[in-house]
C-alpha cells in the first residue's frame, strides 16, 4: 500500500513497515534514535524511542537491562503498533487485451475477429508489497449479450499465466460465436485456481473486459444504368 499520510488515516492493511516510516517521520526531530523489535507474542511491534544516540546504543549492548522494564531502562517512550504484522497475502489476476474497450469493431458475418491477450497472475507479499508471477492455467470465459446486461456464456478456452508483463501470447477467436447482423457485447474474464501460502486452494478472477464486436453482413448489389 502507499504511505500512510496523516494521524488521521485507518492504519488497517498497512505493513508494519509503513507505520514505521510515518512514526519515525512524525517523532524522528523529538527523539535522538529509534530501535525496532522483532513481533512480539500477538505479532504487534514496538518503536522504542531513545534520547540519544549513545542510549539506543547501551540498548544494543544489553536489550534486557536497558529495554523496557530493565533495571536501566534507557526507553523514553514505547511506541506499540497497533496492528498486527503477520503477513496477510493477496493474489490478483489480470487479464490485458490488444483491443480497445471504447472501440465499436465490425466483422463480416462468420469472419474471423481475433482477439490477442495476456494473463498475469501474481501473489502480493503484504509484508514488502512484493509482487511475483504465478505459473498455471487458467480457464477464459468468452460471454455474449446483445444489451450488455443479459450474459450467455458461448466458450471457454485454457488460458496460461504469463511470466511476462508485456506482450500477448495467447488469443481467442470469436469466428462463429457473434450474433450476425447484431451487435455483440464480449465480455472476457478468467478464473484462476492455485494454492495460497498456508496450503488452501484458491480461486481468483480477473476483472472483467468488455468489447463491442458489431456483425454485419455485406452484400453487393448490381445496377445497371
Amino acid at each position: 500500500m502507499a504511505d500512510i499520510i496523516n494521524l488521521q488515516e485507518a492504519w488497517e492493511g498497512h505493513s508494519g513497515l509503513e507505520v514505521e516510516r510515518f512514526l519515525k517521520a512524525q517523532f524522528g526531530t523529538k527523539f535522538g534514535d529509534f530501535r525496532t523489535t522483532s513481533p512480539d507474542a500477538n505479532n504487534f511491534i514496538h518503536i522504542l524511542c531513545f534520547a540519544t544516540k549513545a542510549d539506543a546504543e547501551l540498548y544494543d549492548s544489553d536489550p534486557q537491562t536497558y529495554g523496557p522494564g530493565g533495571q536501566s531502562d534507557k526507553v523514553v517512550k514505547n511506541l506499540t503498533i497497533p496492528i498486527s504484522t503477520a503477513s496477510v497475502d493477496s493474489y490478483i489476476g489480470t487479464l490485458s487485451v490488444n483491443k480497445s474497450t471504447s472501440t465499436q469493431y465490425l466483422v463480416k458475418d462468420g469472419e474471423s475477429f481475433v482477439i490477442p491477450m495476456r494473463f498475469n497472475a501474481k501473489p502480493i507479499i503484504a509484508a514488502t508489497s512484493q509482487q511475483e508471477a504465478m505459473s498455471g492455467t487458467g480457464t477464459l470465459i468468452i460471454e455474449r449479450s446483445p444489451n450488455g446486461t443479459t450474459w450467455t456464456q458461448v466458450m471457454t478456452q485454457p488460458i496460461a499465466a504469463s511470466a511476462e508483463d508485456t506482450g500477448y501470447p495467447d488469443s481467442v477467436d470469436l469466428k462463429g460465436l457473434l450474433l450476425t447482423g447484431s451487435a455483440n457485447h464480449i465480455r472476457l474474464r478468467v478464473l484462476f485456481q492455485y494454492t495460497d501460502y498456508e496450503g488452501e486452494q484458491k480461486t481468483l478472477a480477473s476483472s472483467p473486459v468488455v468489447l463491442t464486436v458489431t456483425s454485419v453482413t455485406l452484400s453487393l448489389e448490381r445496377t445497371t444504368a
